[in-house]
């Protein structure tokens, strides 16, 4: 399987993690991370299980909300200059702009096109009915399904196969146009086939919005990503870099332990 990478300008920042730590009961989760993004390209995500990397999408997001569970920060993350965490910043908004794809996509009762209408009719958007159809009909066809499977608007998404649930998913997540889209692990459960349809919406979102991707997968990081991060837990976070930079001189024993474990 081969996806070519694309080299992308950089464009003005969207995302800022300023010195931001995260604790949930005390136990560090993410230590002092400092990173600016771009406006669109790919960021990958590495590290082992339990370094925080689902976690950091998480608090993006605001899925997670500080002064809630045991969860306590320090530092900020700002997003297009203003931080997340502003009392008049409402997470509904937030979302908004800034989209989540989890592991194991979230299909709804009906079928594909009111899945994703239902985002823009029920969301923040509320679009009538008939346009929120055509505009779903659209973001299915930009992420293959259309073409592929027999009728969009009669197929239920329980007759999806687990590759296509995921782009339903994603089709769900960029219909209400979000400006960053952060993707936990959406190929780890899917055959090669699949994952490099997965990959190839990737790349052609990228394009036009930031995407934040976790991984465990580093020769999938070297594919896609225009940089990398990579986190340990409760320690120290490596990057980002350059994706290139990353794999030929890290000065991490962690990472390098980390990739010479998947290349066996």
């Amino acid at each position: 399987m081969s996806v070519d990478k694309q080299q992308k300008e950089v464009f003005t920042m969207s995302i800022e993690y300023n010195n931001f730590s995260l604790s949930k009961n005390e136990e560090t989760i993410i230590s002092s991370l400092s990173l600016r993004t771009a406006s669109s390209g790919i960021i990958a995500v590495m590290g082992v299980s339990g370094s925080g990397k689902s976690t950091l999408l998480k608090v993006t997001n605001r899925i997670i909300e500080p002064g809630l569970e045991g969860w306590h920060i320090n530092g900020d993350i700002s997003f297009r200059g203003k931080s997340i965490f502003s009392p008049d910043v409402k997470p509904e908004n937030l979302r908004q702009q800034i989209g989540l794809v989890l592991q194991e996509p979230v299909a709804f009762r009906g079928t594909m096109v009111e899945n994703v209408a239902f985002a823009l009719r029920f969301g923040h958007l509320k679009i009538k009915r008939q346009h929120a159809n055509k505009m779903a009909e659209d973001v299915l066809e930009q992420v293959g399904l259309a073409s592929e499977v027999s009728d969009i608007n009669r197929v239920k998404a329980s007759e999806l196969s687990g590759g296509q649930l995921q782009r339903l998913a994603i089709a769900r997540a960029i219909a209400i146009k979000p400006k960053v889209l952060m993707m936990d692990e959406p190929t780890s459960a899917l055959d090669p086939i699949a994952t490099e349809s997965i990959e190839q919406v990737v790349l052609q979102l990228s394009d036009e919005i930031l995407i934040v991707l976790v991984t465990h997968n580093p020769s999938q990081a070297r594919r896609l990503a225009d940089e990398a991060l990579f986190m340990e837990k409760g320690k120290s976070v490596h990057g980002a870099q350059s994706i290139d930079q990353l794999f030929r001189s890290s000065g991490s024993k962690a990472f390098d332990q980390f990739l010479s474990v998947h290349q066996q």
